[in-house]
């Protein structure tokens, strides 16, 4: 009988996330491990977490729309999920489901700590993926934080998350004439915004403008691999971590959360690519 694991969300059709799994299982000698998409809506939610073991699922990673609804379903967090509000896997064991936040040590694991130790950093957008920054940039050792964001509402409950944390932090609007002025005091620069992303790929979160050199630049966009932001900061001499480090880093956690040892990080970077190009012939 094949272990199952899969992804859940909606949509779910562009995914890299079956290729990436599946080459890992195939380099590690678990043929019989199998990981697939399926797509399960807002009203599907509940019944899927709470059959997801009679279904036959040994695990699972969540994506949007459900990495905060999920946890509700579960019967254990581990902290940095709890800390975040967020869960992306959830383990299923034979007495309960475990949620956990694999973003935050993706982060940690891509982002040089001397790069963030006592400097400050800019995080484009305020959900779930800017939190995980957030948490991973304090963790690291980032003194202070500017939140970056369109509307006052979101800007402020981003606000009250850090300030709960200990977070010294400022707030601004893409549309702030303070913007530029804030960008030039950060050494981090995070984009946590869907902007850039296929098939909008002339898309950038920031001015060129305001794009400079002597800063690290994280886009968690992955496809493409290289944005319109990473282009422009590293012809202009920036640093550069792309989305697609963020995401086979995250699943190189959830994969050891899983099978209790580590996969292959380059036969899933490889699979990935792999599957983006076939997304976009």
């Amino acid at each position: 009988m094949r272990a199952l694991y899969c992804l859940i969300g909606d949509p779910v059709e562009h995914s890299v996330s079956p290729h990436m799994f599946n080459a890992a299982f195939r380099h590690g000698g678990l043929d019989d491990h199998l990981y697939v998409a399926v797509r399960v809506g807002r009203r599907e939610l509940k019944s899927f977490v709470e059959h997801s073991r009679l279904m036959g699922f040994k695990g699972f990673n969540v994506t949007i729309p459900h990495k905060v609804a999920v946890m509700e379903f579960l019967d254990r967090l581990d902290g940095e999920a709890e800390e975040v509000g967020a869960v992306n896997t959830v383990e299923v064991a034979s007495r309960y489901l475990k949620g956990y936040n694999t973003d935050v040590i993706a982060i940690k694991k891509i982002i040089p700590r001397r790069w963030a130790e006592d400097s400050a950093a800019a995080i484009l957008g305020v959900g779930g993926a800017a939190r995980a920054a957030a948490i991973a940039l304090r963790d690291l050792g980032c003194a202070r934080q500017v939140y970056v964001g369109r509307r006052e509402k979101t800007l402020r409950e981003m606000g009250r998350f850090a300030s709960m944390r200990g977070i010294e932090h400022t707030l601004l609007k893409f549309t702030s004439k303070d913007l530029d002025k804030k960008l030039g005091e950060v050494k981090i620069v995070v984009n946590a915004t869907p902007v850039g992303m296929y098939p909008n790929t002339r898309g950038c979160p920031l001015p060129r403008e305001m794009i400079s050199s002597g800063k690290l630049y994280l886009d968690m966009v992955y496809n493409p691999p290289e944005t319109l932001l990473l282009r422009t900061a590293r012809k202009r001499g920036g640093v550069v971590v792309g989305g697609l480090d963020m995401l086979v880093a995250q699943a190189v956690e959830a994969f050891k959360i899983w099978m209790g040892r580590r996969p292959s990080p380059d036969a899933m970077r490889r699979a990935a690519l792999k599957g983006l190009r076939g997304f976009r012939r």
